[in-house]
């Protein structure tokens, strides 16, 4: 029996589990706790994403520094639907995508329906298609994001699914419009009649606070690609032109949408604002929440601050345990732990505390601090990958410093959950949200970071915050300012965590409820079913 669907969910990536590789960052951690609130609140939702042969990348550590290593996965727990459909890529015309299904039993998830290209009948550039998690070249990336969009209409079809909504997450998601206005036209109705019908039933989705970051191509290239099935060259620059011969994916998306979201309130403005020439469809705020499952059970049960405290004790351990296995070092419980984890990208500024050395290497000599640093670079940002190497260097000579590789969720869940205090050094306004910061709250972990993202728009009382709430006249400039104003309120935070251990529980025990009541995926989930769906 298929499940009723009233909603699909369109993503590239979802991070369930560990145990299924098919995640990069934010992105995927969002279609989780998607997946988990429509299970706990019985909503009609599905996802549709695409199975990874190899994941994002495993992160190990070399002679010489980090590398990146490719590994091959296999999950016998998937179910085969029996179902298939095919796709046109380039000179390919039927490209045969498999579907998978996640048992909704198994991580406690709405249905998830994975697209597979990597078969026995497909050639090896059709295999390809659906190997690597952001891989490949501008060629395959347009590959993945026809089996994704287009493949993924044809896919529910073929299973006898006909949600009254596709939520259509990014630019990689947004061909799937393409095929509907495709099916429209195919019965007998006029461009105008065929985009008017898709509009009813899409709504859109855009995480990127920067134009630049916002995926384009040029329109020869995604004609030779047949990313326009059914469609005309004029048609497809109607709908994504942003001048010349380029189509922007998330214009693209505003335009065969009847509504979309920004994931907070400061990005929602700022979308507004970047995309208001495009004459889309309007843009509401929805904000990010994250899944109930990252939070330790003992701090979900402590019921005070006094409470709170003895419930971080088994989690700290469990951390300073798994940092003694992967480093050999031996972290002190009553030192203050800070944690900075996740994707190392260069506007989230993973080098900004380094950059005054004077000032960190006492804190971390006179016994204030312990630092853990971890995160993933995309594998082809040798800056990045450069700069990771740079504090995995720092941490040789420096005891209370530890970079670890491999980041991945179990990994993130220890840190949240062990850690007493969260940096977040985000360049105002390039976070969306960042929700690493909510799930660290939801286990009594304070967060110090710059007003980005979600921070602009919860009690500024649970929370360290410092910079600038406006750009600055350049990256530099800011980064120093911002920089001087991190280098104010550590010691601040440092100095509640020392003198005065019962304000610092109660101002976390507060962060925690707050979270609890406003920042989980259920709440996400009402939201969009008020506001978009």
């Amino acid at each position: 029996m298929r499940p009723f669907v009233d909603v699909a969910y369109f993503t590239p990536e979802i991070a369930v589990s560990q145990e299924l590789h098919t995640y990069a960052g934010g992105l995927g951690t969002v279609a989780d706790t998607m997946a988990k609130a429509a299970h706990t609140l019985n909503y009609p939702l599905a996802i549709v994403t695409i199975l990874w042969q190899q994941g994002y990348y495993d992160q190990v550590m070399g002679t010489y520094g980090m590398e990146v290593y490719h590994a091959d996965y296999r999950y016998n727990f998937l179910e085969d639907t029996g179902v298939r459909v095919s796709v046109g890529v380039h000179t390919n015309p039927a490209v045969e995508i498999k579907v998978w299904k996640l048992p909704e039993e198994r991580y406690g998830t709405c249905p998830v329906y994975f697209l597979d290209t990597n078969l026995p009948e497909n050639d090896e550039l059709a295999k390809l298609i659906t190997r690597n998690l952001y891989g490949g070249d501008e060629k395959r990336r347009l590959a993945t994001e026809i089996v994704l969009g287009i493949g993924g209409v044809r896919a529910l079809d073929a299973l006898g699914i006909h949600p009254r909504l596709y939520h259509l997450n990014e630019g990689h998601s947004v061909l799937a419009s393409v095929e509907l206005l495709r099916q429209e036209r195919a019965s007998g109705k006029n461009f105008d009649e065929a985009l008017a019908c898709v509009r009813e039933k899409v709504v859109f989705t855009t995480h990127t606070p920067e134009r630049a970051g916002n995926e384009e191509h040029h329109i020869k290239l995604m004609e030779e690609m047949h990313c326009f099935p059914g469609i005309s060259r004029s048609d497809a620059e109607r709908l994504g032109g942003s001048g010349g011969d380029v189509c922007n994916m998330t214009v693209f998306g505003l335009r065969t949408a009847y509504r979309a979201n920004g994931v907070s309130k400061k990005h929602t403005e700022r979308a507004q604002k970047m995309w208001h020439w495009a004459e889309g469809c309007p843009i509401v705020e929805i904000l990010n929440g994250v899944a109930r499952d990252w939070q330790n059970p003992a701090c979900a049960s402590a019921a005070s601050a006094l409470e709170l405290d003895a419930a971080k004790y088994e989690p700290k351990q469990k951390l300073f345990t798994y940092i003694e296995a992967k480093t050999g070092r031996l972290f002190h419980p009553d030192i203050l732990t800070a944690g900075w984890a996740r994707r190392f990208a260069e506007y989230k500024r993973p080098t900004l505390l380094f950059q005054d050395m004077h000032f960190l290497e006492p804190l971390f000599r006179t016994g204030r601090l312990q630092l853990i640093v971890a995160g993933k670079p995309h594998y082809h940002d040798k800056a990045m990958i450069d700069r990771w190497n740079e504090i995995r260097g720092r941490s040789i000579y420096m005891p209370s410093l530890v970079i670890l590789e491999n980041y991945e969720r179990e990994q993130s869940a220890l840190l949240k959950e062990g850690s007493d205090l969260w940096i977040q050094t985000s360049r105002y306004p390039r976070e969306a949200c960042g929700t690493s910061g909510m799930a660290a709250n939801l286990n009594g972990t304070l967060v110090l970071s710059t007003k980005d993202g979600w921070l602009g728009q919860v009690p500024q009382e649970h929370h360290f915050l410092y910079g600038a709430d406006h750009a600055g006249p350049t990256d530099a400039e800011q980064d120093y300012r911002d920089l001087q104003s991190l280098k104010e309120m550590l010691p601040q935070a440092l100095d509640l965590y020392y003198l005065d251990p019962d304000a610092w529980y109660k101002k976390a025990f507060a962060a925690k409820r707050y979270a609890e009541e406003h920042l989980t995926g259920e709440r996400m989930l009402r939201d969009y079913d008020e506001k978009l769906y």
